[in-house]
């Protein structure tokens, strides 16, 4: 299929044949008929992304902080590889579109093939032939009602969200700073409401057009705003004034200042500069309103990605009621969304589309909307090499990817395009990022679903690297087709999980070599503190200090369904490593929590070993971001050996400091010895080290729900 992309490092459009996407769970595939050009937004982000990397950094300061503390943390040029991969890649655009169910998702309820649907979102939404988007991003349309304005429902609402937040009355008077399509849009629903529209803006045929669109009265900017204010309010000023324009300064906020009544509302729905003049906003008690987007739900992971709607007796208006109102607006005929099209354009020339909303021909436009052909081939696959089966080699290591999401973008594939494989194929469950990895690193083909990859017979070797919920099914999957497997860490989120891969590893006669990317313990800095204890008559006392960070509750690393949580999803890492540090089993382990409530963010492990040895971990999300990540600190047998971040370390031994300058978390290591371990038949890693970790991480995790404690293993 085809899909509209721009390339975040270059800026520049283009239209990419990318696979199919198939339907993720709460999700439905939509054939789209027409996707709508929201020209202020889209506009912007073109621009954006048309700016060199210190023209980027500038228009976004909050990332050059983040860009920093990454440097301290993990060094100049891993810090550099990641930001130049993370950049050097496709992102989608478009966020409204419309046309008919094509697949459903199992447990999805409400939608069938065949069906008229309107579809919204960022994330989602796209410029393409064909989309996958959640259920509550989704609307039927009514029959009377065509795909071609159904497209514009995302934009109608955003411009009802506002009006909602602006609480206009029967009768009120509504002043619209703004008239692009979005304007236009507010225009209509205020004129739908019964509310009295005032519009300005800067272009004389918006303010024509704005009157068309139902508005009383319309003037440019360029008009004497106060005294027609004062004409059309009969003195008292506007009891809402609700922007939509899209401006680097913030002259719409000063207008809005002057027009509108005592303790009047202004609400910012646009893409302003937020300077509020204090005199006129103190002096009337002006109310000022943020309008988010869609509506209530919006950029809320419950309600998006898992489709788990509020409750309408304390959430009248979500978004996809809004949707649905405009819909439902449309097919009473209280708007008129055909008027506004100014330009039909064919996916095949979205380019032109472009180069229109830019401002590149110059050419006036409003409403334009991209149009897709009602049939199309449908591609499982899309190769960027042309196929040669007679190149492809059994006794090769060819590699397929499950996941490529930035941290296998920015860590493992640069590492391993960099050895002896062969990168047959990749899917994610986003075509277009699929197709971005690649052509960046060569892949044969690119897929969206998983089982493209595992079916494969020219794979024998998979890495999955997608979201932990789904590493113990592509796992168990991969074991079953006898695929060599590097899965990243989590193996499993659940007790469940992890017996069903026991189960099906024991299972097999021929068993092949089963690698999880606990990296830490394949640094060069781990392996000469293994090799400088090894001889060691005495146990190990450990330290282990984990300057973890913040991570949002809602993040789904945090959700127990998707993440498996911090200690299954993250302390894996540090358990394994004073495992390997050890070279012994666990005996017991104590918990101590610091915040009962947030037992995942704050806790400390101390673990005995059957060796003698004991290790503490204090993983903690309380400390200051500065501080560097890792600390980790080794004592026996008179010696001690600090391990500073991965970054270097310093052994004391004889009374004498000693600088061992080695930086490097292990992930060239452990591709290494997983290769290795493919050639040799010998396992990198014991399976049940691998098993005794996360199960370990299970039983942490639910003894910290109790309040913490003891286990006796």
């Amino acid at each position: 299929m085809k899909q509209i992309a721009q390339n975040l490092k270059t800026g520049k459009i283009t239209i990419e044949d990318v696979p199919e996407p198939t339907p993720r769970e709460g999700c439905i595939v939509v054939k789209n008929s027409f996707s709508l050009i929201s020209s202020g937004t889209e506009r912007s982000k073109v621009e954006m992304g048309e700016k060199n990397i210190i023209q980027k950094a500038l228009a976004k300061p909050e990332l050059i902080k983040e860009v920093i503390k990454k440097i301290r943390q993990e060094g100049f040029m891993s810090t550099y590889n990641k930001v130049q991969h993370r950049l050097d890649s496709f992102t989608p655009l478009g966020y409204s579109c419309a046309g008919t169910v094509v697949a459903v998702a199992d447990k999805v309820k409400g939608f069938s093939v065949g069906q008229r649907v309107t579809c919204a979102g960022a994330e989602y939404a796209h410029h393409a032939e064909t989309v996958c988007v959640p259920v509550n991003l989704a609307a039927k349309i009514p029959d009377n009602v065509g795909l071609d304005e159904a497209a514009f429902s995302t934009l109608g609402a955003i411009a009802l969200q506002g009006i909602r937040q602006a609480r206009i009355n029967l009768a009120d008077n509504v002043c619209v700073i703004g008239l692009g399509l979005l304007g236009q849009i507010t225009i209509q629903l205020l004129n739908a409401s019964g509310a009295n529209a005032f519009g300005i803006d800067p272009d004389k045929d918006k303010v024509i057009l704005s009157e068309k669109s139902g508005a009383k009265k319309s003037i440019t900017r360029d008009s004497d705003i106060e005294q027609f204010a004062h004409d059309f309010t009969g003195e008292f000023g506007f009891d809402a004034v609700i922007i939509t324009a899209a401006t680097k300064d913030n002259d719409p906020l000063v207008v809005a200042g002057k027009i509108t009544r005592d303790r009047g509302r202004v609400v910012i729905v646009g893409d302003v500069k937020i300077d509020i003049p204090r005199k006129f906003y103190y002096g009337k008690e002006l109310e000022i309103i943020m309008s988010r987007s869609y509506g209530p739900g919006r950029y809320d992971t419950l309600y998006e990605e898992k489709g788990i709607d509020y409750p309408i007796g304390y959430v009248r208006w979500t978004q996809k009621r809004n949707i649905e109102t405009v819909l439902d607006l449309l097919s009473k005929e209280k708007l008129d969304f055909l008027s506004l099209i100014s330009h039909r354009i064919p996916i095949q020339k979205g380019l032109e589309a472009y180069d229109i909303v830019s401002g590149k021909t110059d050419e006036p436009h409003m409403g334009v909307v991209i149009e897709y052909p009602e049939k199309s081939e449908i591609k499982e696959k899309v190769f960027t090499k042309t196929p040669q089966a007679s190149t492809i080699k059994t006794s090769d290591i060819n590699v397929g990817f499950i996941g490529a999401g930035n941290f296998a973008k920015g860590t493992l594939l640069p590492h391993l395009r960099k050895m002896d494989v062969a990168l047959r194929g990749v899917s994610t469950s986003n075509p277009l990022n699929a197709k971005s990895v690649a052509k960046r690193f060569g892949f044969d083909y690119c897929a969206s679903s998983a089982e493209q990859i595992i079916d494969d017979k020219d794979i024998n070797t998979i890495f999955i690297a997608t979201r932990h919920n789904s590493h113990a099914k592509y796992v168990v999957e991969g074991l079953k087709k006898g695929k060599q497997i590097f899965v990243e860490k989590p193996l499993a989120i659940n007790k469940e999980e992890l017996e069903e891969i026991i189960k099906t590893y024991e299972s097999l006669d021929k068993k092949p070599q089963l690698f999880v990317g606990f990296n830490r313990r394949f640094s060069p800095l781990s392996a000469a503190i293994k090799k400088e204890f090894e001889d060691a008559a005495t146990p190990l006392m450990i330290n282990y200090r984990v300057n973890a960070g913040f991570i949002s509750a809602d993040s789904w690393v945090q959700d127990d369904d998707i993440g498996g949580g911090r200690i299954v999803g993250e302390m894996c890492h540090f358990i394994d490593l004073v495992n390997y540090l050890t070279g012994s089993r666990p005996s017991k382990v104590g918990i101590e929590l610091l915040d009962k409530g947030k037992s995942e963010d704050n806790i400390c492990l101390n673990i005995k070993f059957r060796n003698g040895s004991v290790a503490n971990i204090v993983y903690t999300a309380s400390g200051d971001s500065a501080l560097e990540k890792e600390y980790l600190e080794v004592f026996g047998a008179n010696k001690t050996f600090v391990n500073h971040n991965f970054l270097y370390g310093t052994l004391y031994k004889g009374n004498r400091a000693k600088k061992v300058r080695i930086s490097s978390k292990g992930y060239t290591q452990e591709l290494a010895a997983f290769l290795d371990s493919i050639k040799t038949a010998k396992a990198a890693m014991d399976f049940d080290d691998i098993v005794l970790t996360t199960s370990l991480t299970f039983k942490v995790k639910e003894k910290a729900r109790e309040g913490g404690g003891q286990i006796v293993l």
